[in-house]
């Protein structure tokens, strides 16, 4: 038999045994592993009481482990049983009255003699201190992660949960430790995490699930698990990390997105702030609620953008809020171009005026910041209220702010689309305008043409009448030839301000007709000739027989402009001699001929710092020529207009004293149709003798009195018997009535006019089968379009007031050949 005390010594574990001699508790004797554990030899600790060899560390006041022990050993000699110990801490004394930090697990065990009395105490330890320490560095890791972590048995209940747990669901561990994972899940999120929880069980790993938990103040976070299976231990690790933040920042990212899109596809922007506010709710906590107002354009106050959330009573009493400091947080942020939160409503300065009805609609606390344009001009406030009192975490602000910098972009990009309606609405409106003051003043110089031609037909009527078909003494005829001077001049002044007018209108419609610019130049020559005899002057042309192309252009508005400036020559010249020079040559443009024209004379000349000015409506180079030669300055102005109007150009060089030079480009195109119809520029045509057949009726449709006159003294003269109407009804009563030979009708008459009675001549004439009677427009309207209406009005050709009797009697004998 191996001796017990060989046995004792051997043992691997510390053992001490001890006298049942409290509270002395002597030392009998300890093992080799008790001595080596503690530092103490068997001869030191044999004979000293438990405590004498270890006595407790007086720096260690929150140590116990004196007392615990001795509470221990007396269980011992009470019960005479075992006892085991929890660990705890007892610290060993070591040299120079120093003590060296030790955690020991101890079981005391009762030896007892036959009597069944204790006669020894076996004192067995553990040194701990090691796995203490680990322990105790894991729980302050533990406690430390900003993550939860958690131990769950296969139930699902909580065994383990650090202190994180409080900062993200606000649940202390204690209130978690226990309770199922079930309670707390949101109710669509069950069904799923039931499943995850499962395959867990199973020992399949969970590298990222995402749920619901509930908060101990009734709100839910996002959570996301990983989870590690120990199939052995019967338990699951888990971390836990709070994605609620970046989850609502992708929910408010997505709210962004399509709040700019409606704000592209030009959604009302109530729609678009109602969508962003309630984005902003739907990921924000119970009880929060949020508004935008907006700047009043005067910028003094703030009204009511959205609100979804809110009681319409509290938006409707926003509205008007002063942007001055102290006028609510709204009011002091749009202010002061910073957030203002008024954590406590009902406390707080800046709503000293807004309190009772914010207080009596449940609103608590008020955090407000401006919202901003890209340049940094306020445009409103974002604001977020509360239903308790409290100040808005940076969560919350982080996501406010983004939600205002969206709102300021859609209510920017709104305002400036709404200004930039209004510009065209106004540009609309200003081109309605000018066009309805273009066609007022259309309407007033065609109204002023006609009745400025009405009388003056008259006096160049009975100007003519007098000057052709009665006996004169010579100083009636000088008098007569001065009126019909005067009228022809006060008649060009008519047409060339007519002609200014639209040009500036842009109401000139240039005909493109095939017509020979040497032929058009020639008539110029021969009617230029005659005028310059007159005056003693020579007249020279050059180039116009060289100009046999045929071109296309409007014949009629060149024929003006050369004449124009051929008559100025003439005017300006008093001795010496006027020349034209025509040259054509082929232009690099395919089928493109550049004419040039030059006029030069010999007369006064213009000085160079008049040049730039002789081109300016009412403008002559000096204010005398207009008192010794007349004219109006619009001849040139009209000129060049004109040319412009052709693509074309014109200079000018002069010397004074000695003359001037006028040069025209115009490019006209080569006419390439092959037609041999050529147009001859308006020139008049010749004279064919008076009709001197069988006597035929003319009815004259005239209302002026004074103009039926002189018509029917020139039809007299021209062998014709006439009837006159001075009214359009009466015209068609006698069309109807009468053998007509012609029908001269005026346009512009009372009751019926001229195109209503055409029309309804040529009714009766188709219903009754009666031959059609030609019908010539005899008006005073002569602007741009009057030839063209009373053509497409169904008569046969047009005549402008004033005419001449070589007129009249031209028409009325063209339409005599016909018939």
């Amino acid at each position: 038999m191996i001796p017990f005390e060989s046995i004792f010594m051997a043992a691997p574990s510390p053992f001490l045994i001890l006298k049942p001699d409290p509270p002395r508790f002597t030392i009998v004797t300890a093992n080799d592993a008790y001595a080596e554990t503690t530092g103490k030899s068997r001869e030191y600790l044999t004979g000293r009481g438990l405590f004498d060899a270890f006595p407790a560390n007086p720096a260690d006041g929150e140590a116990n482990g004196q007392e615990r022990l001795t509470a221990s050993l007396n269980h011992v000699l009470r019960y005479r049983k075992v006892h085991e110990m929890p660990w705890h801490k007892y610290d060993l004394p070591q040299d120079g009255g120093l003590f060296e930090e030790r955690y020991w697990k101890p079981i005391n065990q009762p030896i007892l003699d036959e009597h069944g009395a204790v006669s020894y105490i076996i004192h067995r330890v553990e040194d701990v201190t090691e796995k203490v320490r680990a322990e105790r560095d894991r729980d302050r890791f533990f406690g430390l992660a900003t993550d939860m972590l958690v131990k769950m048995d296969f139930d699902g209940c909580f065994l383990e949960v650090n202190a994180a747990s409080e900062a993200i669901l606000g649940w202390q561990p204690h209130e978690l430790l226990g309770q199922s994972w079930a309670q707390f899940i949101h109710p669509e999120d069950l069904e799923e995490t039931r499943e995850q929880f499962q395959r867990a069980v199973s020992g399949e790993p969970c590298f990222q699930y995402e749920n619901r938990y509930r908060c101990k103040d009734g709100n839910f976070s996002w959570l996301s698990w990983k989870t590690l299976t120990e199939l052995e231990e019967k338990v699951i690790y888990c971390a836990v990390s709070d994605v609620t933040q970046p989850r609502r920042l992708q929910a408010v990212t997505e709210g962004q997105k399509r709040a700019l899109e409606m704000s592209v596809h030009g959604d009302p922007l109530p729609r678009i702030l109602d969508l962003l506010l309630r984005t902003m709710e739907e990921n924000s906590s119970r009880g929060v609620r949020a508004s935008t107002m907006l700047l009043n354009p005067d910028g003094k106050s703030l009204f009511s953008g959205a609100g979804p959330s809110l009681p319409p009573e509290y938006l409707e009493a926003c509205n008007g809020i002063p942007v001055v400091p102290y006028a609510g947080s709204c009011g002091s942020a749009a202010s002061s171009g910073e957030a203002y939160s008024a954590d406590d409503i009902a406390t707080d300065p800046a709503w000293e005026h807004g309190r009772e009805v914010a207080l009596r609609h449940g609103l608590r606390a008020c955090w407000s910041t401006p919202i901003f344009s890209t340049a940094g001009k306020v445009l409103g406030t974002f604001a977020l209220y509360f239903d308790q009192p409290r100040h808005p975490p940076p969560q919350k602000i982080q996501l406010a702010e983004i939600i205002s910098r969206t709102a300021g972009i859609v209510i920017e990009r709104q305002q400036n689309a709404a200004a930039k309606l209004l510009v065209q609405q106004q540009l609309i409106q200003a081109r309605n305008d000018a066009e309805a003051a273009n066609v007022a003043k259309s309407e007033f110089l065609a109204n002023m043409s006609h009745e400025i031609r009405t009388p003056m037909n008259v006096v160049i009527g009975i100007s003519n009448i007098l000057s052709t078909q009665e006996t004169l003494t010579p100083s009636q005829a000088e008098l007569v030839s001065t009126l019909q001077t005067s009228a022809d001049s006060l008649l060009a002044l008519i047409d060339d301000l007519l002609d200014l007018s639209k040009i500036e209108a842009r109401q000139v419609e240039l005909e493109r007709v095939p017509f020979s610019i040497g032929r058009l130049l020639a008539e110029i020559v021969d009617m230029m000739t005659i005028r310059s005899q007159q005056k003693g002057l020579k007249f020279f042309s050059f180039g116009h027989d060289n100009c046999e192309d045929i071109v296309v252009g409007d014949p009629t508005r060149l024929r003006q402009v050369i004449l124009n400036l051929c008559s100025n020559a003439l005017k300006f010249t008093d001795r010496g001699q006027v020349a034209i020079h025509l040259s054509c040559e082929p232009s690099e443009r395919e089928n493109i001929q550049d004419v040039t024209i030059a006029v030069t004379d010999t007369g006064i000349g213009i000085e160079a710092s008049k040049m730039q000015t002789i081109f300016q409506k009412f403008t002559q180079a000096d204010s005398s020529i207009t008192r010794k030669f007349g004219g109006t300055g619009l001849g040139l102005s009209i000129t060049k207009k004109l040319v412009e109007a052709m693509d074309g150009r014109i200079s000018v060089e002069s010397t004074p004293g000695q003359g001037s030079t006028f040069t025209l480009h115009v490019p006209l195109s080569l006419d390439t149709s092959g037609l041999q119809k050529v147009a001859l520029a308006d020139s008049p045509p010749p004279v064919r003798a008076i009709y001197t057949g069988d006597r035929k009726r003319v009815l004259l449709v005239e209302d002026f009195e004074p103009n039926a006159l002189i018509a029917g003294r020139y039809l007299r003269v021209f062998g014709y018997t006439y009837d006159v109407a001075v009214n359009g009804r009466e015209a068609v009563d006698r069309a109807k009535s009468g053998d007509y030979f012609a029908i001269l009708m005026d346009v512009q008459m009372p009751e019926v006019n001229g195109y209503l009675a055409t029309k309804m001549i040529r009714e009766h004439e188709r219903a009754t089968g009666t031959p059609r009677t030609p019908i010539i427009a005899m008006t005073a309207h002569a602007m741009a379009g009057d030839r063209e209406r009373c053509l497409e009005s169904d008569m046969d050709d047009y005549l402008s007031k004033p005419f001449r009797a070589e007129e009249l009697m031209e028409k009325l004998a063209a339409v005599a050949s016909a018939s």
